[in-house]
């Protein structure tokens, strides 16, 4: 089945611009055509998109779809793996239709996120295309316990890869220093050796796996840039030295500013733990200022938001990116950061994440240009039409 999106005003970010009235023929999960002619005798279903933007569907690269967001977030992990399940499946649902088409899930109990992902894939279940990492990756007592997969030696790390591979997972995700919300670690403290970081990487590689590194601390970010890393999350504290070689590498940033900027917002009126707070305080400017350092050097930046940790709520993924352009950061790149580079991190990028003939037709259609104001894309009644693969999620019509 065809539709055809008349006049509407599109975000190209591949080549970072807008076309104005174009013209969009979806043929089933796909983009048939862009134009910015009118089209004659296209067959099926019409609308007239005048006043309204068109975007991809945006992609969050950092989430954890089983979390509850209350002000405890390691309450969660004494929770039975079916009540995991369940509350993966709700939260997919609520991101899917704030707009949300792909997120890359970056560490559950068990492997919820991979028999999440195929259940959505076969239609058993509602929600975005779910990039699966499984279990993090981290020392003994390390940031993330009691759920992640512990390792000792190099050995036992290249073991792990091994492990998450046989479950199925897309990609490995490595904790390479202390955390925020993991009582008694240090967030600037590295927490893997260099030698059980590169067998990590290597293993992945031999299995065609990418990889995400947790690193907070300057020497962290060093040993994830030095072992390989793909993408390093949260990427606090990094030198210029580091980002100038994460631009050189093509290594993604991916801030995550929504779980900080909750953890101060709520604070500990609203339970958190006073240790997550100051933890949160210490690191909160400096973050900013070494973002706007990456942006100007030309790191590739995707949008993450840590969804999951307190008040840190499923379905406002949006925040994200008004956090990322308060740091300094372009309103297109913002949204670029949130669809391009988002599908790129997720090894998706020859498949969603542009508009374009060929793409999935992964799309969100606001009221408003959210280049001019990017809280748009925050208020849900804003939202005209919400697709995935051709399949309408959500239509004001």
């Amino acid at each position: 089945m065809k539709r055809y999106l008349k006049n509407v005003r599109v975000i190209d970010v591949a080549n970072k611009k807008t076309i104005e009235n174009a013209h969009v023929v979806i043929n089933g999960a796909y983009i048939e055509k862009v134009s910015t002619e009118p089209l004659n005798n296209v067959d099926g279903t019409s609308l007239d998109l005048t006043g309204k933007t068109l975007l991809p569907g945006l992609v969050d690269a950092h989430v954890h779809l089983s979390g509850n967001t209350r002000p405890d977030v390691l309450e969660r992990f004494k929770d039975p793996e079916a009540v995991v399940a369940l509350r993966a499946a709700s939260n997919a649902r609520i991101t899917l239709e704030a707009g949300g088409t792909m997120v890359r899930n970056l560490g559950e109990k068990a492997y919820a996120d991979v028999h999440l992902a195929r259940s959505i894939e076969m239609k058993e279940s509602v929600g975005p295309r779910v990039i699966t990492a499984g279990r993090g990756i981290s020392i003994v007592g390390g940031h993330g316990t009691p759920v992640i997969r512990e390792v000792s030696g190099a050995d036992d790390a290249r073991l792990a890869v091994r492990e998450h591979v046989k479950a199925g997972v897309d990609q490995i995700k490595v904790i390479a220093s202390g955390g925020v919300l993991t009582a008694g670690t240090v967030p600037g403290a590295s927490q893997m050796t260099m030698e059980e970081l590169k067998a990590i990487v290597d293993e992945a590689k031999t299995h065609f796996k990418p990889t995400s590194a947790h690193a907070h601390g300057t020497q962290a970010i060093r040993n994830c840039i030095e072992a390989g890393i793909d993408s390093i999350e949260h990427c606090s504290l990094p030198d210029e030295e580091s980002l100038e070689l994460m631009a050189e590498k093509g290594i993604f940033m991916v801030p995550t500013f929504t779980s900080g900027e909750m953890i101060l917002r709520y604070g500990k009126e609203a339970g958190i733990r006073e240790e997550v707070i100051e933890k949160s305080k210490r690191m909160a400017e400096e973050h900013k200022k070494r973002f706007y350092q990456a942006v100007t050097k030309g790191v590739k930046v995707a949008m993450g938001t840590d969804v999951s940790t307190p008040y840190n709520e499923h379905g406002e993924n949006a925040v994200e990116l008004e956090l990322m352009v308060d740091a300094g950061m372009s309103p297109m790149d913002a949204i670029v950061a949130s669809t391009r580079h988002g599908a790129e991190v997720c090894g998706m990028a020859d498949k969603t994440g542009t508009i374009a003939a060929g793409m999935y037709a992964d799309l969100l259609v606001v009221d408003g240009d959210p280049l001019s104001d990017i809280t748009i894309l925050q208020n849900k009644e804003n939202f005209h039409l919400i697709m995935k693969e051709g399949d309408v999620v959500f239509s004001r019509d």
